[in-house]
């Protein structure tokens, strides 16, 4: 405000000195008449010198503004530069926000990632446990085919008994008199035996299906482990997937770089992981794999000697009822010629009746009946006595029965020897 002030002043001052040389000039020219000469007064020096500091102040100030208009144009220049640098920083924060937006999206692709890493390794666990399972289950195989082997030598036992039992038949031809008394006494014997085959191809065939049974859950597990593949190579390909999205990624800002670098660090402890998993993941298909292969070809195995020997029983069930055929056929034969050739002398049984005559009532005593065969029960897997109880009494509380027809084979309750043949009371 002094600046202003001051200038008023000095202009006022050039004014009033500037009017003076006027009103002298009409001053003179008012007294025209009289021409009194004077000497010229005397320059004033102190209205020169404001004359003088008043122009300098003029410079100064038209100096002064120049400068205010330069400063002006440079402060508009300044603040439009100003301007469109915080547009730059604001379009610049925009990026970094749609850039941090992307890294966290990329940080949550890679969470994810990791979280199927960690369920595939579940799953991976699972299919070892499998794999244990199907080694348990190859080791119950080789048991079985154990029993199988036993109960085959078992059948050659009852093949060698059917083959004395064939012995005997002969011997019955010279035994006139006792097939007299005791016609049917070798009927009893072969139905006994033939009873007891059809006991052991029955325990022979369930064994068969249950061989069958564990085959078909082969199957099913070696289609799980194909299930397993399948799954391993889908965590590959969103493994290239996602290498991919990070190789075309822009790269990151500057305030991002920590962030991004602990992401990729997440990222690369993610894919070791998967790779380890990848490895094991391997592992354990090649061990269940070649655990599947060695059970198929051991129940196709087990699978082909129980085939075999209910084959090799059914033939001997055969040869058993072919055998009993051709006794009872003997037998007629023999009865027929004891009938045709009459009773020895001094014996007591009626002669044949000649056809068309009524034949007198017998006198002789009615043979006794045949006491019943026991039931018996050739153990398998799976087998015990409460089941027991319910195939042949219809309920599960009459084991204890079985336990005590069976003291001699059965040493525990709980756990019945497979192979053993049991009486059922």
């Amino acid at each position: 405000m002094t600046t202003p002030l001051r200038f008023a002043a000095l202009s006022c001052s050039l004014a009033l000195a500037l009017s003076l040389p006027a009103a002298g000039e009409t001053a003179s020219g008012a007294s025209a008449p009289v021409v009194i000469e004077r000497a010229p007064e005397p320059a004033n020096p102190d209205l020169e010198r404001q004359v003088a500091e008043l122009r300098a102040e003029n410079q100064r100030l038209q100096s002064e503004l120049a400068a205010a208009t330069r400063a002006k144009a440079q402060g508009e220049s300044s603040l439009q530069e100003t301007a469109q640098e915080l547009a730059a920083l604001r379009a610049k924060l925009a990026r970094s926000s749609t850039e941090l937006q992307q890294s966290q999206a990329r940080l949550n692709e890679a969470s994810a990632h990791q979280a199927a890493q960690e369920s595939e390794k579940k799953r991976a666990d699972d299919a070892g446990a499998q794999a244990t399972a199907l080694q348990a289950q190859l080791e119950q195989l080789r048991k079985e085919k154990a029993e199988v082997d036993a109960r085959l030598a078992a059948a050659e036992a009852e093949k060698a008994q059917l083959q004395k039992a064939v012995e005997e038949r002969n011997q019955l031809a010279a035994e006139i008199e006792k097939l007299r008394q005791q016609p049917a006494a070798a009927s009893p014997e072969l139905t006994a035996k033939l009873a007891e085959t059809e006991t052991k191809l029955e325990a022979a065939l369930r064994s068969f299906t249950q061989l069958q049974t564990e085959n078909d859950q082969l199957k099913s597990a070696g289609l799980s482990q194909s299930a397993v593949a399948a799954e391993v190579e889908e965590l590959r390909r969103k493994n290239a997937e996602l290498e991919t999205r990070l190789a075309s990624a822009p790269p990151p800002p500057p305030d991002l770089a920590q962030q991004l670098a602990e992401t990729e660090d997440k990222l690369n402890t993610v894919l070791r992981s998967y790779s380890l998993l990848e490895r094991d993941s391997d592992l354990a298909k090649a061990e269940a794999a070649r655990g599947a292969e060695e059970a198929r070809t051991a129940a196709a195995k087990a699978a082909a000697e129980s085939a075999a020997q209910i084959s090799a029983l059914f033939d001997e069930l055969r040869q058993t009822q072919a055998q009993s055929a051709a006794l009872a056929a003997e037998n007629a034969q023999l009865k027929t010629r004891i009938a045709v050739l009459g009773p020895p002398p001094g014996s007591t049984l009626a002669s044949p009746a000649r056809p068309g005559a009524t034949p007198p009532p017998a006198t002789t005593p009615a043979p006794a009946p045949a006491a019943a065969q026991p039931r018996t029960h050739v153990v398998v897997a799976g087998d015990n006595l409460a089941k027991l109880s319910r195939t042949y009494y219809g309920t599960a509380n009459r084991w204890d029965e079985i336990l005590n027809a069976n003291r001699d084979v059965i040493q525990n309750e709980n756990v019945l020897p497979i192979g053993a043949t049991l009486r059922i009371p």
